[in-house]
């Protein structure tokens, strides 16, 4: 197999597991499923993933070099998206006065 093979989601998620990548589940960490590779693919997580097929019927199909050093997008609110200390005391000053 060389570097420009293309992986469905499922092998995808496979080389991923091989690799050592966890997410975060309900249930602590795991290995990432087909399901979360396939919303990767769909925010455009891995450069070069094209989708061959219709919407319900369709695949993905990842390149591999893409996989091979693909690091999962960090968990939790970016911190420059965090409200300021200011948004938070403006937000509960209006509250106040509509009685909230």
């Amino acid at each position: 197999m060389t570097n420009d093979t293309l992986l469905t989601t499922d092998q995808a998620a496979a080389l991923l597991a091989e690799r050592g990548i966890t997410v975060i589940s309900r249930n602590g960490r795991k290995a990432p499923d087909q399901d979360t590779v396939t919303a990767w693919c769909r925010a455009q997580r891995f450069p070069g993933a094209i989708r061959i097929g219709g919407r319900r019927r369709g695949v993905w199909l990842i390149p591999r070099a893409v996989v091979e050093t693909f690091e999962p997008p960090a968990m939790g609110r970016p911190p420059d998206s965090a409200p300021s200390a200011t948004a938070l005391t403006q937000r509960r000053s209006r509250s106040r006065r509509h009685g909230s």
